[in-house]
C-alpha cells in the first residue's frame, strides 16, 4: 500500500500544483479546492488517509487515475452535478469556464474533456 500512498499523493499534489498555475491561487487553497470540493473529502488530511487505508471510494480512485474509460467518464458523471454546485462558491474559480478548470485537474486539454463529456 506505501507504492500506492505515494502514486496518489503525487497525483494530488500534480493537481493542485496545475489548478494553482492555471488559476494563480495559492497552492494550500488548490489543495483544499481538490481534497474538500472536487473529491468531498472533510480535509487534504481526510482525503489522504482514505486514500492510505483503502477506504476511498472507487469515484475518487477513478478519477485521481482519469484515464477516459468508461469506468472514469460513470465516476465523472456521478460527481458532475456536486462538483460544479462546490465551485460555484470558490471565487477563484468564477473567472475560468468550468470544464477549463475539470481539464486542468484531470490533466487533459480542454476540448478533449468536452468531447468526452458530450459523448458519454
Amino acid at each position: 500500500m506505501p507504492e500506492e500512498k505515494s502514486k496518489y499523493e503525487k497525483i494530488l499534489k500534480q493537481q493542485a500544483r496545475r489548478l494553482s498555475n492555471f488559476t494563480g491561487c495559492k497552492l494550500n487553497q488548490a489543495q483544499r479546492s481538490i481534497a474538500i470540493d472536487f473529491y468531498d473529502h472533510k480535509s487534504l488530511k481526510h482525503l489522504k488517509v482514505s486514500l492510505e487505508t483503502g477506504t476511498a471510494p472507487s469515484d475518487i480512485l477513478q478519477l485521481l487515475e482519469f484515464d477516459g474509460s468508461d469506468a472514469a467518464l460513470i465516476s465523472l458523471q456521478r460527481q458532475w452535478i456536486r462538483i460544479n454546485t462546490a465551485f460555484d462558491s470558490i471565487e477563484y474559480l468564477k473567472p475560468f469556464e468550468r470544464i477549463d478548470v475539470l481539464a486542468c485537474i484531470l490533466n487533459l486539454p480542454s476540448d478533449e474533456l468536452q468531447l468526452l463529456v458530450s459523448n458519454s
